[in-house]
């Protein structure tokens, strides 16, 4: 059943049986009858007017040393154990989403570290695939510093033993 504004009463969206309220044109369309009824709606004169709503902004994105330092991780991100490049190209992984990685638990900006990366791939022998997984292995274990972690792995240092 339609009200007189033409929407559909809750009884009928809910499937409880209608009212039987009839309801004449002429007595509840006058703006005295509706002025009458209780909790009926102000004149336009008596009706406060919103506040002045605020522009949105967007909200700065907190500082990756921020969400480091409180240990969280963006529950959508894919963890670095189960990227598999599409067309073999680890380089291009190891670039985007293990120097994002890096970036994101050091606090350090990306270009500065492209150059430790780049040192890493030196030391593994140009092996962009053994690097991308020693940065796996070191989100997987969340280890504190992986930076440190993979040059010691790399340089046959002690961390070598807990890479296996």
């Amino acid at each position: 059943m339609l009200d007189t504004s033409g929407l559909q009463s809750w009884e009928c969206t809910l499937g409880l049986p209608e009212r039987s309220v009839a309801v004449t044109r002429s007595a509840a369309a006058t703006p005295e009858a509706e002025m009458a009824k209780p909790g009926a709606a102000k004149p336009e004169a008596e009706r406060q007017q919103p506040a002045a709503a605020a522009p949105v902004t967007r909200a700065a994105p907190a500082p990756a040393s921020a969400s480091a330092a409180a240990g969280a991780d963006d529950p959508l991100e894919i963890p670095l154990m189960l990227v598999r490049p599409s067309q073999g190209d680890w380089a291009r992984e190891l670039f985007a989403r293990g120097l994002g990685y890096l970036a994101n638990v050091t606090g350090e900006p990306p270009e500065k570290l492209r150059e430790v990366v780049g040192g890493w791939l030196a030391q593994a022998g140009d092996d962009p695939r053994r690097v991308f997984r020693l940065l796996a292995k070191a989100q997987s274990r969340k280890v504190a510093d992986p930076k440190a972690w993979v040059s010691d792995v790399l340089t046959g240092g002690e961390g070598i033993e807990s890479a296996a």
